[in-house]
């Protein structure tokens, strides 16, 4: 531990809180960074590709956020896999107008939406996913 000194979070969270400096201010530039759904969402323009992530780290609020925006955007397209839902993007379009949500690897609930005509399956080996990022995608 730097200085010789153990560490917990709340000694670390007490320091960056009284101004305890050094590499301790993590605290004041997460709260600095840190933002609602809303404006998180807000940096999306039509035609861009957003990652949702896979199962557990699923962005609730996020996809919901999104889905609020849907009169705004067109084409927005959106990846993820193993998601449980429902997703709020896909529901509330399902016209596929706004948002296009393509699934690296299908849950029960992805598949009944490909079954609707909702979801696009991108084939693929998880081991590839990293090349597939650097190499093919925007």
């Amino acid at each position: 531990m730097p200085n010789g000194r153990t560490y917990d979070i709340l000694s670390i969270r007490a320091d960056a809180e009284n101004g305890g400096g050094s590499s301790m201010d993590f605290l004041k530039e997460y709260r600095k960074k840190l933002r609602s759904p809303m404006e998180a969402v807000s940096v999306i323009k039509s035609g861009d590709w957003v990652d949702y992530g896979t199962h557990s780290c699923f962005p609730y609020l996020l996809d919901k956020a999104l889905a609020k925006r849907k009169d705004e955007l067109r084409d927005v397209k959106v990846r993820g896999n193993l998601l449980f839902g429902p997703l709020e993007i896909v529901e509330c379009d399902p016209e596929r107008e706004h948002f296009i949500y393509n699934s690296w690897h299908c849950s029960a609930y992805e598949r009944e939406l490909c079954d609707r005509d909702l979801c696009n399956y991108i084939p693929m080996i998880f081991r590839n996913v990293v090349p597939f990022y650097r190499h093919f995608l925007d």
